[in-house]
């Protein structure tokens, strides 16, 4: 006497059930057609995204061959479907970025950031070259514009100039 374990067919078949199945046998594709006496169950499981879509696909030929209604014949796998709407909305996103990049919209914000990282990179060497003064300076340099008439005290290059020399920088 034959003493398996049998259990009632679920609603569905678990897809984890044709991945067994592949796994088992070593096939990247499976198609699992099963019969409970009521109704036929139509599997599909592949190891990759490509795969799974073309068991998917086969699948689906098995349910036209069957006479299955054609609004359950064509059913994409979750994975593809996942995919292919995150595809839709990367290049929906896409198409509204370049638009804006068209408008001038996100320039100005790109030369913003540009001119920001500039920015903190001096106020960085003001703090280094300043040895502890370079908060204030680098909180002057936010504020500071210089006269029209504005004329250096000093001639570049004749070491009158504290950036000069690197022993004068602190003042």
């Amino acid at each position: 006497m034959d003493e398996r374990k049998v259990s009632s067919m679920p609603n569905r078949i678990p897809i984890l059930a044709a991945s067994d199945i592949a796994k088992a046998h070593g096939c990247s594709q499976v198609i699992v057609l099963a019969w409970d006496g009521k109704k036929t169950h139509v599997v599909t499981y592949g190891e990759s995204v490509e795969d799974c879509d073309q068991a998917a696909q086969g699948g689906n030929r098995v349910k036209v061959a069957l006479g299955w209604p054609e609004s359950l014949c064509n059913e994409e796998p979750s994975r593809v479907k996942k995919l292919k709407d995150e595809n839709y909305d990367l290049k929906v996103k896409i198409k509204e970025l370049e638009g804006r990049l068209r408008n001038g919209d996100g320039v100005a914000r790109m030369v913003n950031q540009q001119l920001s990282h500039k920015v903190k990179s001096l106020e960085a060497l003001l703090v280094d070259r300043n040895s502890g003064h370079g908060q204030h300076i680098a909180a002057m340099t936010a504020d500071y514009k210089p006269h029209a008439d504005y004329q250096p005290h000093y001639e570049p290059g004749s070491g009158s100039d504290p950036g000069d020399d690197p022993d004068q920088a602190g003042y």
